[in-house]
């Protein structure tokens, strides 16, 4: 009966057509009833005890952060930043050829030190300076 509640009662009423906020309602008021046995006089008090939870105010607010950061044009800044240190996944490998190589770590350090100058020169000479209205 519970993996039906679970896992078969939102996908029946997706199916059917109910918005999401209901399928969430009716499928947590049905596991209140039959699954925990709470009796049906204290379902709002059960619902409304869960919702006193201060970890879950971190997920809208985190939301609104990504909002505020997408407006802002600081999203796209932090991609190109994150994408280009994602770029030491390609200069890993590089970096075990030539240690390998030459028998020196010190010497492949160099790969990492090389890119980061190019994205230090990047950062403060070619890149487009753009202002937030």
């Amino acid at each position: 009966m519970a993996y039906f509640v679970y896992f078969g009662l939102p996908v029946l009423l997706l199916i059917i057509g109910f918005p999401i906020f209901l399928v969430l309602l009716v499928t947590s008021i049905v596991a209140i009833l039959t699954v925990a046995g709470v009796a049906p006089d204290s379902i709002q008090t059960n619902i409304f005890g869960a919702l006193d939870n201060f970890p879950l105010l971190a997920v809208p607010f985190f939301v609104l952060a990504g909002e505020f950061m997408a407006q802002g044009g600081i999203a796209r800044r932090i991609i190109a930043m994150v994408m280009a240190i994602v770029g030491g996944a390609v200069l890993t490998p590089i970096m075990g050829l030539i240690s390998e190589s030459a028998h020196s770590i010190a010497l492949s350090y160099l790969v990492p030190l090389t890119a980061y100058v190019v994205i230090l020169l990047y950062s403060f000479f070619w890149a487009k300076q753009t202002t937030a209205i």
